[in-house]
């Protein structure tokens, strides 16, 4: 999930291509307009052998986050590919 990550940050879309599907891509797309910077913090095993994994990311310039918020934070599901690694899957929210 750091390759998501520095693939995000680069707008590498080819690489982006290889660790998401395309539903998961439409809605991390959507995530341009409110999250800059994107870090990997950290996955936990769900009990159906996937992982959620949460990111924490800046907020864009010109974009006004929430009330008392200098960070935010985005959810992903993130499930074993078909080739060794791992693809997100789910776009859980980001905020």
């Amino acid at each position: 999930m750091n390759y998501l990550a520095a693939a995000w940050n680069k707008n590498d879309l080819i690489s982006l291509r290889h660790v998401t599907d395309p539903a998961a891509r439409d809605e991390l797309d959507a995530m341009h307009s409110e999250a800059a910077n994107l870090r990997l913090n950290h996955c936990d095993l769900q009990a159906a052998g996937d992982y959620q994994c949460f990111f924490d990311h800046d907020y864009p310039a010109g974009y006004t986050p929430p009330a008392g918020t200098t960070e935010g934070q985005a959810i992903f599901l993130v499930g074993p590919a078909d080739t060794p690694g791992w693809y997100m899957t789910v776009f859980v929210g980001c905020g």
